[in-house]
């Protein structure tokens, strides 16, 4: 709890000393120290942000009943009408609701401010005090006289943000002082604007003397941000946004006046997307990676898309949607174009060329082999991209195959139909896949031999020939013979039936012939070691 020493009024962020103003030169005044202190102008509302951790008021003054000084601003003023002067003080973070604990002291009356803050400060020259632990209080200087000055001391005892709004409460009341307002300062800006715009300041002109000019942006009464009534700052960020003082003196006679605006800047989006990249025919989940920040509360509100192709009816292909998803119609490379604009009409924008990949074009054909065995011929087209993996799937539940021959076999178990998959993927991960039906034939044996021959031209059991495919799945020898045993035929290929005709040229006559026939399939599968006999009776040879 703060210990009170004077029941006095006031409690803000600052110091101000309200002095008469008489040979001591207020140029570029900051309001830290009593030396330089701010000009207060009857009829002026004050409202600037306190100092926050801003120090505390330089030794050697009598402060009083101030038990700490705290974030010290001071001020000052000139008595030019005689009467009561009333300065009403609100420490607010909340717009002009009263939050935040302020405290003052206030000297005076000074013939003039020169030295007044070496041994003139003291309990003789304090004219009201107030360490009160209300976010409000009242300054009263009973009785001013015109010509004299006043020193006001503020202090920001919360050490919290806030803004500290004050005016002369009792101004144009009957008995009311006023202050000297020889110097008039209207301050002025020309935002809300966007961060990257250029910001204005415009502070009021005067005429009829030698004046200087200073722009602080609050509570930084240390450095002017410029030294001209009309300041032009350019590039803006953010941080620029608060409250400005225009300080205007007067450096014939020491007159001062400071006013005030309030600067808004708006963050600006920093517009961004992903991906830059995608395969032809996939739909692209676009992502709206643009960032904002300010303690302004800008947010995303509207976007807009141009995909850098038409649509299928001739229209510029669009969309408003923050995250949209797109489907380019071919492969290339496009120019998108993506709009951001903030809740408080910020805009950005970015433009990015984004590449749609040619993807693989898988083909195959295929051709039977010999018992079940398939081969298949992978006749697929490069994309963009050399192929990376090329996946088969045959189809039957359990045959795959992973690598980049451009011939491939497979023997399945059984003749059936299978869909048969081919999958590749490039370098840039794009992939494609085809699926076919391949139909799987059983390779014909040897179980439907004859046993009645007619070679006699009417073109029924005339002869007896084996088939192509018996040529390319099996090594096989057909052999006839005689009762007596001996060999009167042979055969080893398709291209040589027998027709009732020895191996020597001659017609064999009517007759029961025997055979032998041995075989072995080609290949893995092919069966082995077949050896099959029987008997054929030739009739009606001609």
């Amino acid at each position: 709890m703060k210990s009170r020493t004077l029941s006095f009024n006031l409690k803000t962020s600052f110091l101000i000393l309200i002095i008469t103003i008489g040979g001591l030169k207020l140029s570029a005044q900051t309001g830290n120290t009593c030396a330089d202190p701010l000009p207060f102008c009857t009829g002026t509302n004050y409202n600037f942000p306190a100092g926050v951790n801003s120090g505390t008021a330089q030794p050697g003054p009598d402060y009083g009943c101030l038990g700490s000084e705290p974030n010290p601003v001071w001020y000052y003023m000139q008595v030019e009408d005689p009467g009561l002067i009333q300065i009403y003080m609100v420490g607010t973070n909340n717009g002009t609701t009263p939050t935040n604990d302020i405290d003052f002291i206030c000297y005076g009356p000074f013939a003039s401010l020169a030295n007044v803050c070496t041994g003139q400060l003291t309990a003789g020259n304090t004219v009201d005090c107030s360490y009160s632990a209300a976010p409000t209080e009242t300054v009263d200087i009973p009785n001013a006289q015109t010509g004299n000055f006043y020193l006001l001391l503020i202090t920001n005892f919360s050490n919290q943000p806030c803004n500290i709004i004050f005016s002369q409460s009792n101004a144009g009341a009957p008995g009311a002082g006023s202050t000297d307002c020889g110097i008039l300062s209207e301050a002025d800006n020309n935002g809300p604007i966007c961060e990257g715009d250029t910001l204005i300041l415009t502070g009021s002109e005067q005429t009829g003397g030698t004046y200087t000019y200073n722009w602080y942006l609050l509570p930084d009464y240390s450095t002017p941000v410029g030294s001209t009534s009309e300041v032009v700052i350019f590039p803006t960020v953010t941080s620029q946004s608060g409250t400005y003082a225009f300080v205007v003196n007067d450096v014939s006679n020491g007159d001062a006046d400071t006013s005030f605006t309030d600067v808004i800047i708006y963050g600006r989006p920093d517009a961004g997307f992903l991906p830059l990249v995608i395969c032809h025919e996939d739909p692209v989940n676009f992502l709206n990676t643009t960032t904002l920040s300010d303690n302004l509360g800008s947010t995303q509100d509207s976007w807009f898309w141009s995909f850098g192709h038409n649509d299928n009816v001739g229209n510029p292909a669009t969309s408003t949607e923050e995250n949209p998803t797109h489907t380019f119609p071919e492969p290339g490379n496009y120019q998108v174009g993506f709009w951001v604009e903030s809740n408080f009409g910020c805009r950005d924008s970015i433009t990015q060329e984004f590449k749609v990949i040619d993807k693989p074009k898988p083909n195959f054909s295929y051709e039977m082999l010999c018992f079940q065995e398939v081969l298949f011929t992978n006749l697929s087209q490069q994309g963009d991209y050399p192929f990376q993996s090329v996946n088969w799937n045959f189809g039957d539940g359990s045959g795959t195959f992973t690598g980049p021959d451009s011939l491939v076999s497979y023997s399945y178990d059984s003749p059936s139909s299978y869909m048969v998959s081919l999958t590749i993927t490039d370098t840039a991960g794009c992939v494609s896949d085809t699926l076919m039906q391949v139909d799987v034939t059983e390779t014909p044996g040897f179980s439907d031999l004859p046993n009645v021959l007619t070679p006699n031209g009417d073109n029924t059991n005339d002869d007896f020939t084996f088939l192509p495919i018996h040529d390319e799945c099996y090594n096989y020898s057909f052999a006839v013979f005689n009762r007596w045993g001996a060999k009167v035929f042979e055969t080893e290929s398709s291209t040589k039936g027998f027709e009732g005709i020895s191996g020597l040229g001659s017609k064999l006559t009517d007759g029961v012939y025997f055979w032998v026939l041995s075989a072995d399939g080609i290949g893995p599968n092919g069966e082995k070691k077949i050896l099959k006999k029987g008997s054929i009776t030739l009739a009606g040879t001609k």
